[in-house]
């Protein structure tokens, strides 16, 4: 039998969940850690006892949002790398929204912005992330197995991000209730916009380093043309 009066341990996730909820809906500067005990269902002293303050807290909140999301948006891409263009663009869309729908909180206290909360660059972070791994399965549409594309494939990527979260901000603004809804709409939107690009556009993208290289090297490839001719003496009449 426990002892009477124990106290009941209460997690480090019940302090981010609570944390979580009353960041994305207060906003930072209007929420207390006293608030935040509280719904934990702890004490101000047991929080500081996992966390040494409040931008710590915030800052352990959305770095967990930030890897949730990518973890659940990157078991949709593995399997859209198998299912093919429009199978896989509907399902990284579905993905989107599907997350929004369970995590409406997190989702609010990584893309909503609060200008009373601390710096930070965990949701950043997270959005460069996805792109990055948008951007590996959108490379073979646009170039097939030849090398380059990656700039064009970034840009892609980016811009079915962008695409999902711009629509996740509008449904959550306009109170629509069906997210699941709002997310068929929109992947079938950027499955039409995909299927009917100019690839070419896109794959012949390069960043200005890498042109500035390729015009560096012919001007090199050049200038030695010029002195191996030069030492080879004018040519026999």
């Amino acid at each position: 039998m426990a002892a009477a009066g124990a106290r009941r341990t209460i997690s480090e996730d019940a302090f981010l969940d609570a944390a979580t909820e009353l960041f994305a809906r207060q906003g930072y500067g209007a929420t207390s850690v006293d608030q935040i005990a509280q719904r934990a269902g702890a004490t101000k002293p047991t929080l500081y006892a996992r966390f040494a303050s409040k931008d710590e807290l915030y800052a352990h909140a959305v770095e967990r949002e930030a890897s949730l999301m990518t973890r659940h948006l990157f078991a949709a891409y593995d399997r859209a790398e198998r299912g093919g263009l429009r199978l896989g663009v509907t399902l990284g869309m579905r993905a989107a929204f599907e997350f929004a729908e369970l995590r409406p909180d997190g989702v609010a206290l990584l893309f909503e912005p609060d200008t009373s909360a601390p710096p930070g660059d965990a949701s950043a972070s997270a959005v460069r992330t996805v792109i990055e791994r948008v951007a590996q399965i959108m490379r073979p549409v646009l170039v097939g197995e030849s090398d380059g594309g990656l700039a064009g494939a970034e840009l892609l990527a980016a811009l079915l991000v962008s695409l999902s979260n711009a629509g996740v901000r509008h449904a959550r603004r306009a109170g629509l209730r069906d997210l699941a809804a709002v997310g068929e709409a929109v992947a079938s939107f950027a499955v039409e916009g995909i299927t009917g690009l100019d690839a070419a556009l896109f794959a012949a993208i390069e960043p200005k380093r890498a042109r500035r290289r390729q015009e560096g090297d012919s001007r090199v490839a050049r200038r030695a043309a010029s002195r191996r001719r030069a030492k080879a003496g004018p040519r026999a009449g």
